[in-house]
């Protein structure tokens, strides 16, 4: 009966030092970061053509975007992302799926995503539309409650249109504003 005891108090010290072992969050704005819910984050970009540059659409661009997603955990984020982007060639509207993972941080979060899709033309829908894939890492600084900035770079490349593929390293600034739990 002494050794069954002993266990159960062995148990519950382990059991009592697992618990001891997870990170608080230091402010009220980084507890609520941490749980899921609602997000939108609008962003500015600027995308600087990489490689053969002279033809339209490949040269530069600056774009508005707005990525409207679900935070499931404190690490994984998705979205669907929707936009416009003035390029040297003409406008093109951006649908996309993001995907972020962010670090176990507090106020300030590094942050890994991958986003793809389409970017639409609305002048000549079949011959200058394209497909798009981009690969970035940002930081996030959770500055109030329900409220982070976002500032990433990465790459982006596109395929379709007369120049066939371009590439563009891409910087973005942006607000990530958080709402509540689904269903809640």
């Amino acid at each position: 009966m002494r050794r069954i005891i002993s266990l159960l108090v062995l148990l519950m010290c382990v059991s009592g030092l697992y618990g001891q072992g997870h990170r608080l969050a230091k402010s009220t704005a980084v507890r609520y970061d941490w749980k899921p819910g609602i997000v939108n984050t609008p962003e500015i970009s600027y995308g600087l053509g990489l490689g053969e540059t002279s033809v339209g659409y490949s040269k530069d661009f600056i774009g508005v975007t707005n990525i409207t997603g679900y935070q499931f955990s404190r690490n994984i984020k998705c979205g669907v992302g929707y936009g416009v982007q003035a390029h040297n060639g003409g406008t093109l509207f951006p649908l996309f799926f993001d995907a972020r993972f962010n670090t176990n941080m507090q106020k300030r979060v590094f942050f890994l995503a991958a986003s793809g899709g389409c970017a639409a033309s609305a002048s000549d829908f079949i011959g200058e539309s394209r497909i798009m894939f981009a690969g970035y890492g940002g930081i996030r600084y959770v500055y109030w409650p329900k409220t982070a900035v976002v500032l990433s770079a990465g790459l982006q490349s596109q395929g379709g249109g007369a120049e066939g593929r371009s590439s563009f390293f891409v910087i973005k600034i942006g607000v990530e504003i958080k709402g509540k739990e689904w269903g809640k």
